[in-house]
């Protein structure tokens, strides 16, 4: 480790206006008129002062803190020099400013981008929002706008409507490392178009815990190197090594390795200037991930403006299935039909996967290998020629030919087909006899998946079409009032029920009043995937009881039109069993195809079936359990704190539960209707 590696480790955040000394001092320099840039007034200031008429357009360049971001800059060269600065700089730019990296915006849904097509991007000062920030102290607002004024030059009353848009920077490859850590903010991701660029700022990396911002036409190393954390200065932090595998990145993901940072990877991009519809290139889907595909409204927008949606990274061409096809589907299908389709599907995933060795020639195959062996932690920063002659033998004996045909061979005997332009490709250390059999087999694997693709296409648009419509879904928030529940479930079979869902977690029941029912959560779920309730209270009061009396419960409605009914829990799990099998198919492969949608693989798998089949949950009589399977069929209106010390023990007596007024209303109401 560096001398300045090793002061920066033990560096530790300031009071707040406190300097560490190597910034001071640059900054003192540039206040003396060395590198100050003066700031043109905000809107806000302007229209105080006078001086701007109500129709001028927004100022839709970028914006940054020209004397942090000099002094700093200036810290980092007295530190590492000028050469290794100008290089990583050099490098960066070339890298923010190529065709293959855009600009990429995460969502968290089709209605969320629904509300974003209709009017524009809302910032979380105009929104309100508050984020669990780990280590922060206080207000996320407050800190907010220390970040965006000392890393961005915006003062506190700046016109909120006018604050930056965050987006990362991605590879066009949407399966590379660039992309692999935002999933938490959305799995809907657009692709803004490129002359968005012309308005970012970047910093390396969360700017929550980065350097100061600088513009995309002309980076600066201190947007490089992380010099605060909460807007706060900390210090220069591993200044030459981050400068030094920077001056060697070719590209996005090369550039995110070369950044070291404590939180989620990626490089954070502010666009100034507002983003609007006008500003979306292309809309991209996961058929596994939530949501798989876009609504609606979504499609129609897209269609007017001529922007393309793409769904595992090709263009969506959904195909329609009549009501007399799903009839005849739910009745027919089987679960070897089933399992077909789970495992095509999540080999179409990987088949995709444009880093994977079956769609490299060996040429490109060596390269990326080599590049990833120089990453190694243990290379990284060591350049004796002890040390480098390791490396080279290492590199030698792992780009060998023998290990790239053997990931080929294991790639064909998984499902997948070698491209044409791979295949043309195959030539030394592999004999004749054994190229023409491996790529017998790649084209046995790529006639069978074009043989079953109508069907799955089929099984796609039954899975992905959600179970509450487009008309009620756009009324949909978690928490309503119990008559905006009522009103949001009138035409569900259930609405004249209440249903209840119980924790001994008060933080889980908040999560689910606040953001929605989780249908991933359910990891033990005996019965199938998705959000468990009871129409007894006192089964969710059950759940809820903890020895110092701090659980609480919901209160649901929910919207039902055709579950799967059962009087006993054995009857059902019998026909299950018949019906679906006792294995639920494999369960890497559901995952890989499916994601959470319907639960963890085990159970998700019986759910996905039984929509298949027409139905949209399951309620056992006995036990007064009902299942739905999907976020949108559950609004909550009451959360209601447990304060029972002892749990009531009749709880497990089916008989005494079924004779409750409230169960045994929704016991009548629905009949049995079996698989």
């Amino acid at each position: 480790m560096s001398t300045a590696a090793k002061k920066n480790k033990s560096a530790e955040s300031p009071k707040a206006g406190e300097q560490k000394p190597e910034i001071e001092k640059a900054r003192k320099e540039v206040s003396k008129g060395k590198s100050e840039t003066v700031e043109k007034p905000s809107p806000v200031e302007s229209v105080k002062a006078g001086k701007q008429e109500p129709e001028i357009e927004k100022d839709r360049k970028p914006k940054t803190n020209n004397k942090n971001l000099q002094s700093t800059r200036q810290a980092i060269v007295d530190e590492v020099g000028e050469e290794t600065v100008a290089r990583a700089e050099a490098a960066v730019k070339s890298i923010l400013n190529s065709d293959d990296t855009g600009v990429f915006v995460r969502v968290g849904g089709n209605d969320t981008l629904a509300r974003i097509l209709g009017d524009r991007f809302k910032n979380s000062v105009e929104l309100g929002s508050d984020a669990d920030v780990p280590g922060l102290t206080e207000s996320y607002q407050v800190a907010r706008k220390r970040v965006e004024k000392d890393l961005m030059g915006y003062e506190e009353d700046y016109d909120p409507t006018d604050r930056p848009i965050y987006a990362y920077f991605g590879s066009s490859n949407l399966k590379s490392s660039s992309h692999a850590d935002v999933a938490a903010f959305g799995e809907v991701t657009l692709k803004l178009k490129s002359d968005v660029k012309q308005r970012a700022t970047f910093t390396g990396a969360d700017s929550f815990k980065s350097g100061v911002a600088s513009e995309v036409g002309n980076p600066n190393a201190a947007s490089m190197v992380q010099s605060t954390k909460h807007g706060k200065e900390i210090g220069l932090q591993n200044a030459k090594d981050t400068l030094d595998s920077l001056g060697k990145a070719k590209n996005i993901d090369e550039m995110l390795g070369a950044i070291p940072t404590d939180g989620n990877r990626y490089v954070e991009a502010q666009i100034h200037g507002q983003v609007k519809p006008e500003d979306i290139g292309e809309i991209h889907y996961n058929s596994s991930g939530e949501p798989p595909s876009p609504s609606k409204a979504v499609r129609e927008w897209a269609q007017k403006n001529g922007v393309s949606i793409y769904q595992n990274g090709k263009l969506y061409d959904p195909i329609e299935v009549s009501p007399k096809r799903r009839e005849e589907i739910a009745k027919t299908i089987t679960k070897e039909d089933f399992d077909d389709y789970i495992a095509a599907k999540a080999r179409v995933n990987l088949q995709e996967d444009t880093g994977a060795t079956h769609q490299k020639t060996y040429d490109e195959w060596r390269s990326s290998r080599e590049d990833e062996i120089r990453r190694d932690p243990r290379w990284m920063g060591k350049n004796s020629k002890f040390d480098q002659q390791r490396m080279a033998r290492e590199i030698k004996s792992e780009t060998a030919a023998h290990h790239y045909h053997r990931a080929l061979r294991s790639s064909v005997d998984a499902g997948l087909h070698i491209p044409d332009r791979v295949a043309a490709s195959l030539g030394s250390g592999l004999k004749k006899a054994e190229k023409t059999e491996l790529l017998k087999k790649s084209d046995s694997n790529k006639t069978k998946a074009v043989a079953n693709s109508k069907l799955h296409r089929e099984i796609d648009a039954i899975l992905e079409e959600p179970i509450v419509s487009e008309e009620v879904r756009k009324n949909y928030k978690p928490r309503m009032t119990m008559d905006e529940a009522k009103a949001y479930t009138r035409d569900s079979m259930l609405k004249d029920f209440d249903f209840y869902h119980g924790s001994a977690n008060p933080g889980a029941i908040d999560a689910i009043a606040n953001g929605g029912v989780k249908i991933s959560a359910n990891n033990n779920a005996m019965i199938g995937g998705g959000f468990y309730m009871s129409s007894s209270q006192d089964v969710a009061k059950h759940y809820a009881f903890t020895s110092d009396g701090v659980g609480s419960y919901v209160t649901t409605k929910v919207n039902m039109k055709n579950p799967v009914v059962y009087d006993t829990l054995d009857e059902y799990m019998a026909d299950v069993q018949k019906e679906f099998g006792s294995e639920r198919g494999n369960p890497q492969e559901f995952e890989d195809a499916l994601g959470k949608r319907f639960g963890p693989p085990g159970t998700g798998y019986w759910s996905a079936m039984m929509k298949l089949k027409g139905h949209d949950g399951v309620y056992l009589k006995d036990a007064s359990y009902l299942v739905a399977f999907e976020k949108e069929q559950v609004v909550t209106y009451g959360v209601t704190k447990v304060a029972d010390t002892k749990a009531d023990e009749r709880i497990g007596d089916t008989k005494w539960l079924q004779s409750q007024d409230a169960v045994k209303k929704v016991n009548d109401k629905l009949k049995v209707n079996k698989l």
